[in-house]
């Protein structure tokens, strides 16, 4: 799957608070503070120097758009932090490995999580007991199959809910 592609369905799946789209800007600015935060980066090494941007709209469009495709790693771990993905997952070509594919099947996992919430959120004003009853067949399932990846499964419902909040109800 090319960079580009990756990197729009990963803008798909997280939304903002109110479930618009964040614009790039809003994301190279976010992904660039948290690649600080995990870095502790300043621009100026002696101190007191204005904060480093790592990512900026405009490389963040020459990538969706496929003039770049070959990110330094800097930008790819800073996306990772936005996107709350492995870095693996940006792999393409001769890189893909188990890790990169392990990525992949994570995303499109919370990708079907998403879809699942939003089927339920549009069945009514009740809670629906039939989702509940289905989330709770996939934890035991993961338990069963592997004990492990309860944990996984969790973090990532967690996540679908995360980049896809409950809109408000009309009265």
């Amino acid at each position: 799957m090319p960079l580009a592609t990756k990197i729009r369905r990963l803008i798909d799946l997280k939304r903002q608070p109110d479930g618009s789209e964040y614009p790039l800007a809003e994301i190279a600015r976010e992904a660039s503070r948290l690649y600080r935060d995990k870095k502790n980066l300043l621009a100026n090494d002696e101190g007191g120097g204005e904060e480093k941007d790592v990512l900026n709209r405009q490389f963040l469009s020459e990538l969706l758009s496929g003039k770049r495709t070959n990110p330094p790693f800097d930008k790819i771990e800073a996306l990772s932090l936005f996107f709350e993905v492995s870095p693996a997952y940006f792999a393409i070509g001769a890189e893909v490995t188990d890790e990169t594919r392990a990525a992949e099947n994570e995303v499109q996992l919370i990708a079907d999580l998403r879809e699942l919430k939003e089927k339920l959120d549009t069945e009514g004003d009740e809670e629906s007991e039939e989702g509940t009853e289905l989330l709770a067949a996939i934890f035991r399932g993961a338990k069963e199959e592997d004990p492990q990846a309860v944990m996984g499964v969790l973090r990532m419902t967690l996540a679908a809910m995360k980049m896809n909040p409950r809109k408000e109800r009309p009265s």
